[in-house]
């Protein structure tokens, strides 16, 4: 959500600015990702509810703010799963993987899925074995 600022946002122009936004090409996720980040900003700088928080008609008007913030959070993203890949054992991670988060995110979820399915059969021909012993 847009952080709160003491005065007017210009709500009935972000109405209109938005969709042209998403009509240039842009997206949903993007603009909300742009939002959230400087929502976070604004938190950081301790700024939300102060007149120092852009209106939401200039933070979505024709300098197009939100997507210098949502460049700032998919990068951050991207950061964050380059990190989790590694821990989770991979040496690198394409370019391509990291130029789309989603993508990265979803391969990452199935690997660490097979990983968790691959310890259950382990354990369950464990006990298997221990309780064949146990029989013997």
């Amino acid at each position: 959500t847009s952080p709160r600022r003491d005065g007017g946002q210009g709500w009935g122009n972000v109405a209109r600015l938005v969709p042209k936004a998403v009509a240039k090409g842009s997206t949903w996720n993007k603009i909300i990702a742009g939002t959230a980040e400087y929502r976070r900003e604004c938190e950081r700088k301790g700024s939300i509810g102060t007149e120092m928080v852009k209106q939401a008609q200039t933070f979505f008007g024709p300098g197009e703010w939100w997507e210098e913030y949502a460049d700032i959070a998919i990068a951050r993203r991207s950061q964050q799963l380059e990190q989790r890949a590694r821990a989770l054992g991979f040496t690198a991670v394409s370019a391509e993987l990291l130029a789309d988060p989603d993508a990265l995110e979803a391969k990452l979820n199935q690997h660490e899925a097979d990983a968790a399915e691959r310890r259950k059969q382990r354990e369950t021909s464990n006990i298997t074995q221990l309780i064949q012993r146990m029989k013997a």
